[in-house]
């Protein structure tokens, strides 16, 4: 049998469990309009910004609180009913919902926290993404473990069968769980960003498409996606090939025959490459061009022209339109490369030895 409380003490218990909920109401409201105003000043969206994020946990929160504020009053009038209601289980139960309340509470506010400050820095929130997966389940089974001992469950045994069950899943996923770990270094340590151009010392090269918890993906010049697994990304040597200044040095080797005059042919390569560093689309014409010879070679003297180029994409077209240019001024001026031409002496081989002269038969 149940029992019916007074007008006013029912009165009383819902204004005790309506006033939180109306505040957790009016505090969404509230953080909904600071939400959009963060979004529209940084361009994001508003669910992604600790105020949007937190509308739901304070709603819960509060609600929540409501209910232990009602339920309170309704104890006061206990003795009206004429069956006790047990309030050792309500208040069990409710302090589970109450701890896995908490602990959503503090998973929000963590995660918020971290890509609001990760964005404030100039990270990207995707990368992030691993973190959080990996952050919600910690929190989910810690709050489920928490409260099943709240409300009286032995989880010795669920403890040691879930210790099990991961062992058993960390091996059967040990290279998905590596390529993991190191995208998660990788968004860390930031080697490299999306658009880089990088080489790898196993041969890969290519711009950065994407970087994945599993995966990067390159984009080579001509050619398809590589998609490398990030366990070996880490266990490589990287050359990134571009750097924060962008402005990358582009190397021309070459040679001229030995009988030219090499002042001569400095002059004029400075005087293509100058063309080309102000002329050609990509290069920088604020770089003074160098010319360096540093070998004899088998057939022509060979030199070094440095230039440089804006960013490494351009870098390829300002080699091309160098090579084109020095191979015209070099026709025009008589400046001969050599073949490659190598002179082979054959020495004669000695005559062979006399054979020895055996004495007639008839004489021994």
């Amino acid at each position: 049998m149940g029992f019916i409380p007074a007008l006013e003490e029912f009165g009383s218990a819902a204004l005790a469990l309506g006033v939180p909920i109306l505040i957790g109401i009016l505090a969404s409201l509230w953080l909904s309009a600071i939400a959009r105003r963060i979004a529209f000043a940084h361009g994001v969206g508003a669910k992604e910004t600790v105020a949007g994020g937190m509308r739901l946990p304070i709603v819960l929160a509060t609600g929540l609180l409501g209910v232990f504020l009602g339920s309170l009053i309704v104890r006061r009038f206990e003795a009206m009913q004429d069956v006790a209601f047990d309030w050792a289980t309500f208040d069990l139960w409710l302090g589970a919902v109450g701890i896995l309340a908490a602990f959503y509470f503090a998973y929000k506010l963590i995660f918020l926290t971290a890509r609001a400050a990760v964005m404030r820095g100039g990270g990207d929130a995707a990368n992030l993404l691993l973190f959080r997966k990996v952050f919600a389940a910690c929190m989910a089974l810690l709050a489920v473990m928490t409260a099943l001992y709240q409300v009286g469950v032995n989880v010795g045994p669920v403890l040691a069968s879930l210790g099990i069950a991961g062992l058993a899943v960390a091996l059967a996923l040990q290279d998905t769980l590596s390529n993991y770990f190191a995208g998660m270094t990788i968004a860390a340590d930031k080697p490299f960003r999306p658009g880089d151009y990088i080489k790898l010392d196993s041969g890969q090269e290519g711009f950065v498409e994407q970087i994945g918890w599993r995966t990067t993906r390159l984009k080579p010049y001509g050619g398809m996606a590589v998609v490398v697994p990030n366990n070996k990304i880490t266990s490589a040597i990287i050359t990134n090939l571009s750097p924060p200044e962008q402005t990358v040095r582009v190397y021309v080797e070459c040679g001229i025959a030995y009988e030219m005059n090499l002042y001569k042919v400095e002059t004029a390569v400075l005087e293509v490459a100058n063309w080309v560093l102000h002329n050609i689309e990509g290069a920088d014409p604020t770089f003074e061009p160098l010319v360096r010879y540093h070998t004899f070679g088998e057939s022509n003297i060979l030199f070094r022209v440095i230039l440089r180029a804006v960013n490494y994409d351009k870098s390829f077209l300002v080699q091309h339109e160098f090579i084109k240019a020095l191979h015209r001024r070099f026709a025009q001026l008589g400046i001969a490369i050599n073949y490659p031409v190598r002179q082979v002496i054959e020495i004669p081989a000695p005559p062979p030895p006399a054979e020895p002269h055996e004495p007639p038969a008839d004489v021994i």
